[in-house]
Order: structure tokens, then sequence, then C-alpha cells
């Protein structure tokens, strides 16, 4: 009798080395978003999801993490930012893991901070997505202002890093991803490097 292999959750996470302090993360089909400030009110992590949801997303500079965990006097002038996905209850196949990488990739995206003075959007808009992020203000509004809203985020929209160019059969055919597919039942552990072209690196881990 053949078991099938299901993935039960699946951490990504996606490395690159331009700062992105002037954009907010918005993600297709989520409506919950926080912000986290450090001590002098600057953002210093964007998040896209609950703690209770299935798709969850982090995105926040890794140098200032590290610096922070090891008391340096400062922060590298090298601006190293992380995005991780966190994907729960999956239930898919692991022949599938691109396609559903790939789809998750396809969902994000990035809009230059300057939409905030734009006199298109309602006073009360900008102030909801300084306080709880770009998915919780839109998921506050009504049907069809939501839609016009994200057409004119349209006009904003830039990419920091290009995820439509992540790469992710290298990672899948490595010898240490290979290496556990014999081990994985209804759950497994295993660690992926996926290349992203020209940018950095990507790696998934699940479990």
């Amino acid at each position: 009798m053949t078991i099938a292999r299901r993935l039960t959750r699946l951490d990504t996470t996606v490395d690159f080395h331009r700062a992105v302090n002037n954009s907010y993360l918005y993600m297709k089909g989520v409506n919950c978003s926080e912000l986290i400030r450090g001590l002098v009110d600057e953002v210093e992590s964007q998040i896209c999801g609950s703690s209770r949801s299935n798709v969850r997303v982090t995105l926040y500079d890794k140098t200032k993490e590290q610096a922070d965990r090891s008391r340096a006097a400062a922060v590298d002038h090298v601006c190293r930012m992380r995005l991780e996905i966190v994907n729960r209850d999956l239930g898919f196949p692991m022949d599938e893991i691109a396609d559903k990488l790939r789809n998750h990739f396809m969902k994000l995206s990035f809009f230059c901070a300057d939409f905030l003075d734009d006199d298109y959007f309602d006073v009360d808009f900008p102030a909801a997505v300084q306080a709880e992020g770009l998915n919780a203000a839109l998921s506050q509004l009504d049907g069809n202002t939501r839609k016009r809203y994200l057409r004119r985020l349209d006009q904003y929209t830039h990419e920091p890093v290009l995820l439509r160019r992540l790469s992710i059969g290298p990672g899948l055919k490595s010898p240490r991803f290979l290496s556990c597919r014999p081990k994985v039942c209804a759950e497994y552990s295993c660690l992926c490097l996926v290349q992203l072209m020209g940018i950095g690196c990507c790696s998934a881990e699940s479990g």
C-alpha cells in the first residue's frame, strides 16, 4: 500500500540586500496585518496574516535583528532584509511544492509609501495603514472602495525584490532536500536552498 506524503507546514525565507523602509507590504486575499515599531516609532516588522492564519508573511530587517541580539553599538550599514512566509495545514503532495510556493510569492506586492500623501484616499485610510498595515486598512473598506483603492495603489507599485524571478527548482533537486524524502510520512523536516536570481537566496523548511 502506498502512503501519500503530504505537507502540513512549510516555512520559506527570502533574504535580499535592499532597504524597504519606504514600502508597505500587501498580500492578496489576506485581511489581517500588523506593524511592529521600535523605540523611535520606526517600523521594524510588517506582518500579513495572524498567528492563526494558514498563511502568515513577515518582513523585517535581519541585520538590525542580529545587531540587537548581540547588543551591538551600531547596525551594519549593509541592510539585509528577510521575507518569511509560513504556510500551515497545507495538505498538498510534495510534488506540488514548487507551484504552491510560486503562487504564494505571486500574491505579494510592495507599494511605495508616497501613497500616504495622495489626496485620492480618504484621510482615515493613511492613518489606518500606519497603525495596522495595508491589509488591515483595506479590509475595513466596503468592496467597491477597496477595489478603487487597490487600482490607485497600482501607481505606487515597486519591486525591491523580484519575486517573479524566484527559481525554486534547483532547491527541490538539491541532495539535501532529496535526502529527506524517504523519511517523510504525515510530516517531515527538511531544508532546501532556493535561488533568487540576481537578488539573494531563499530557503524553505517544512514540518
